[in-house]
């Protein structure tokens, strides 16, 4: 309750946001705060109570432009930032939220948002590295690559689940509303967030390793 009186989270999302402003000399510094910033919203978003604060006020928003802001550094960044993992733990837990009624139209605006992104096409072209072995060594980068795929493949699942799972928390003299055709599109150009081709070549790979 204090930490949303004295607008305390408010200040974390900013942090998070100067990223997209920030001198390339100083990411490092700020990296280390948002860092502790995500750490500190993770725990936040535990309750139930906080997650409706963070639909309703729009601060999950500057963690869903951090997340694509992630997801467009070049692949040897990429799997340097820390936070990542626990980012899209944070943006999954919203997405499995049991939204109260006055808060559906905020998660829907979200859901929205990252459908239309280009944060899907971003998430396949990080799995297609691993079908090009000469662009990356998988079996020198065994803490980095499973955390992102277990976390970005649960964000996928939470993701592509939730059409029509909030249609029990409405008014019965509401419109049920179906899977929009920008979904569609989507799902379709990205050959479904190019899972299929990243699970078979994980199932393919000849790194023993990595392969257990």
């Amino acid at each position: 309750m204090l930490f949303r009186k004295l607008k305390f989270i408010p200040t974390l999302a900013d942090i998070c946001k100067r990223i997209l402003i920030c001198p390339k000399q100083e990411f490092k510094h700020l990296g280390k705060a948002i860092e502790l910033s995500i750490k500190i919203i993770a725990i936040f978003c535990t309750l139930r109570e906080n997650r409706n604060y963070m639909l309703q006020t729009n601060r999950i928003m500057p963690l869903v432009d951090l997340l694509n802001w992630c997801m467009s550094r070049p692949t040897q960044i990429f799997f340097g930032i820390s936070f990542l993992p626990q980012l899209f733990s944070i943006i999954t837990l919203h997405l499995k939220h049991r939204t109260p009624y006055e808060c559906i139209q905020s998660k829907e605006c979200m859901i929205e948002i990252l459908i239309c992104s280009q944060l899907m096409q971003k998430i396949k072209n990080k799995f297609s590295i691993i079908n090009y072995p000469m662009a990356m060594d998988i079996s020198q980068m065994m803490g980095q690559v499973p955390m992102f795929l277990l976390k970005s493949i649960t964000f996928l699942e939470a993701l592509t689940s939730i059409t029509s799972s909030d249609a029990r928390y409405r008014p019965v003299y509401e419109r049920n509303n179906k899977v929009g055709e920008h979904y569609l599109f989507v799902i379709e150009n990205t050959e479904l967030f190019g899972i299929i081709n990243m699970i078979s070549t994980l199932l393919l790979t000849h790194s023993e390793q990595f392969k257990t």
